[in-house]
């Protein structure tokens, strides 16, 4: 048992230590302890302690077996709508006729969405798609619905450039709008501009504002204003309480994600400012198209992860009995920052590969996406009761194949 080294964690209440053990059991995270152990640290006194368990015991943590039962809601929900637009859909099964839209450009998170959709709608693979691929074949679609799901929408500003012209062209009425998390103030903006549009959730998450006493959220803002001045309540001063298992949206309060890089700001003289946090839970801000990296540092990166891909591939064909849930996510993760790379500088990576008679970067980027999704499922097994060490040693000899595969055309060495 953890024992805490945060004097107010320590001496909790017998109340307050029942309802921070409950939380901690819902929310089933690897060392969630010693990561709130942490986090406390940022406050300095008991009142800001007291604000700081408040907000932990209201955060909404949406772990594997969360987002199964969410998917598995909004999949009765999608097939009373669907059966409501078209009485044919009760005599075979609607979701043929429906196309998953997901966002442009977000390697990780957009193919963890598509994953776990797919297996819960038991849709096929090629019913997955991204708004540029949907815009070029609308006229093979006429009579498909559009699913246009993410994580999370704040403002809504995003999704309206991603999204408005696919809308506009294939009509509000066809389409469904989707998430796990849904600001009040993108649910206005969804009702006003795509109002024959179906949304769901049906009604808006809540915020510290409809949590918190006018008190409490006028200190919470102050936090939030010392550790991020530009957006003290988060992106679009949205003040969400939410975060997932594979990232903490920015749209939630910064003193829950800042950590010192991610909530650095430039002032008016053009001086760059941060101030030094601990997280509770990370968000890793998406690179800007112009932070794509020069063709001549292309090579040291891919020496870079072509060492981490040489290193798992020797971890999973070595014993894999020594590869726990925690290493599991840190494969997981560095498995993903290679599927960001090579989709984010995809234009020079071309370049540089012709150049040096290397693997496809489309064909190098699917088969490390394979091998992601295969580890996603065995990080799946470990939360089984009991855990399945069976699937979890089958899935770990399949990714170790396919990483065998690519080995050899990652790089010449």
């Amino acid at each position: 048992m953890y024992t805490y080294i945060d004097n107010f964690l320590k001496k909790l209440k017998s109340d307050d230590q029942i309802r921070l053990n409950k939380k901690l059991e819902e929310i089933k995270s690897d060392n969630m302890e010693e990561r709130l152990d942490a986090w406390f640290a940022n406050f300095r006194d008991e009142k800001e302690k007291e604000l700081a368990l408040k907000i932990f015991l209201n955060i909404e943590y949406v772990n594997h077996n969360r987002i199964e039962t969410i998917l598995e809601l909004y999949k009765t929900k999608l097939k009373q709508r669907l059966q409501e637009k078209d009485e044919s859909f009760e005599k075979e099964n609607p979701f043929e006729k429906i196309i998953v839209v997901t966002p442009d450009g977000k390697a990780d998170s957009a193919d963890s969405l598509a994953y776990y959709l797919r297996k819960a709608w038991n849709i096929k693979k090629e019913q997955v798609s991204e708004p540029k691929e949907i815009m070029l074949k609308l006229k093979d679609i006429n009579d498909k619905y559009l699913v246009l799901f993410n994580d999370t929408h704040g403002t809504g500003k995003q999704f309206l450039k991603q999204f408005s012209t696919l809308i506009d062209k294939v009509g509000s009425s066809k389409c469904f709008i989707i998430c796990y998390t849904l600001h009040e103030k993108a649910f206005k903006v969804f009702k006003n501009k795509f109002p024959s549009s179906i949304i769901i959730p049906e009604e808006p998450t809540k915020t510290v504002e409809d949590i918190f006493t006018h008190r409490e959220y006028k200190r919470i803002k102050l936090l939030g204003k010392k550790v991020y001045k530009t957006y003290p309540l988060g992106y679009g001063g949205c003040g969400l309480l939410v975060a997932y298992y594979f990232q903490c949206p920015n749209n939630s309060l910064p003193i829950i994600w800042a950590d010192g890089k991610n909530n650095s700001y430039t002032t008016k003289t053009g001086e760059n400012k941060t101030f030094y946090w601990i997280p509770l839970f990370s968000y890793i801000p998406k690179k800007k198209q112009s932070d794509e990296i020069h063709p001549k540092s292309q090579k040291d990166v891919l020496l870079s992860y072509q060492k981490s891909v040489y290193s798992i591939s020797e971890k999973l064909n070595d014993n894999p009995n020594k590869i726990k849930e925690m290493l599991l996510n840190a494969y997981i993760e560095e498995l993903n920052n290679i599927m960001k790379f090579l989709k984010e500088n995809k234009k020079t990576l071309i370049k540089y590969v012709d150049e040096h008679n290397l693997f496809s970067v489309d064909v190098l980027r699917k088969g490390i996406s394979e091998c992601r999704t295969l580890l996603m499922v065995a990080k799946e097994a470990f939360e089984e009761s009991p855990i399945d060490y069976h699937k979890i040693y089958n899935e770990y000899a399949k990714a170790a194949e396919i990483i065998e595969q690519i080995e050899e055309y990652f790089l010449p060495e």
